[in-house]
């Protein structure tokens, strides 16, 4: 059969393959030992992409929805040519699963998401700028409704600006229908204040914290923990860092947690490579450059939105 021939559902599902990244790769936390998204690139590269797009016209529109189901927003001007490029093409709009943020992005945000009813996880850097505004976020995640949630924040970087989305996040929570994941990244602070929001979201299921964390908030709040944790219809609390999972345990047991909720812990490992089971505490090692990777990454640069509007821009026009 030659391609021509080929039906559509085939050809997609085909470049599927090549552009489809899963969540655990695109959203995974990066580590000293572990870059997710550069594993998942390594198997087809930038410019593999780029080439696919040009096959012909039908390569070009069957792929591109494909390619926009991942979108990670650095920069304004990175969210702005994003906008202009899903307004003018709706489909990518829709085409949209996963949505990754390192800051507020004024208005374009909301463009953004509002364009794209079928978002299904987002990865939220809470290590804003001072100078960052979160006007824009503000208005995004009051209208949007994931079933997954990443969130990252590194210790060195809070500011007032952290704390503001901090708490607008805690507030938007409990409001998302669909939300049953929550991610947060190593050593993201456990608070009282972060208990109280999850107390909210009814249709949790399961949280992935730091078990560093779990042990802090219950030196620091055991009895709001334990009345979270006692009523809470979340089947999983997964506590990250097995090297610490005896102090858990024997923290649980000692305050005389019900069986129940010693029941919902799952200990896991950080993902590492094998190189270590516990990425380094000290915060001063999480650096800009633990982003190389994915800044490397072309199907997420700012330059590669503004090919794909020129591309489709000149086949509308044909």
């Amino acid at each position: 059969m030659s391609e021509p021939k080929l039906p559509e559902e085939l050809l997609r599902e085909v470049l599927s393959y090549c552009f489809t990244i899963p969540h655990e790769s695109f959203c995974g936390f990066p580590t000293r030992f572990h870059a997710p998204l550069a594993d998942a690139r390594r198997v087809a590269g930038p410019e593999l992409s780029h080439n696919l797009l040009l096959v012909c016209k039908r390569w070009l529109r069957v792929g591109s929805p494909l390619l926009y189901e991942s979108i990670a927003l650095r920069t304004s001007t990175h969210a702005q040519t994003v906008a202009i490029l899903i307004k003018q093409n709706p489909i990518l709009g829709r085409a949209v699963r996963q949505l990754k943020l390192f800051g507020g992005y004024g208005k374009d945000l909301h463009t953004i998401v509002k364009a794209a009813p079928n978002l299904q996880t987002v990865y939220l850097n809470m290590s804003m700028r001072s100078s960052d505004t979160i006007t824009g976020i503000k208005r995004a995640l009051s209208i949007m409704n994931p079933t997954r949630l990443y969130i990252e924040e590194r210790p060195r970087k809070r500011n007032k600006k952290t704390s503001e989305l901090r708490e607008l996040l805690n507030a938007n929570i409990g409001k998302w229908p669909s939300l049953k994941y929550i991610h947060y990244n190593p050593h993201y602070h456990f608070t009282s204040e972060m208990i109280s929001a999850l107390k909210e979201a009814s249709t949790l299921e399961e949280v992935w914290v730091d078990a560093l964390s779990v042990l802090s908030i219950m030196d620091d709040d055991d009895r709001q923990l334990r009345e979270f944790l006692t009523s809470t219809s979340m089947s999983k609390l997964h506590c990250l860092g097995t090297r610490f999972q005896d102090d858990v345990i024997h923290a649980m047991e000692d305050l005389q947690y019900p069986d129940k909720v010693q029941k919902m812990m799952v200990y896991e490992d950080y993902a590492s490579d094998g190189a270590d089971d516990v990425p380094p505490y000290d915060p001063l090692v999480w650096d800009d450059s633990d982003d190389e990777f994915d800044d490397m990454d072309f199907a997420f640069a700012p330059a590669h939105f503004l090919f794909m509007a020129a591309i489709l821009a000149q086949l509308q026009h044909n």
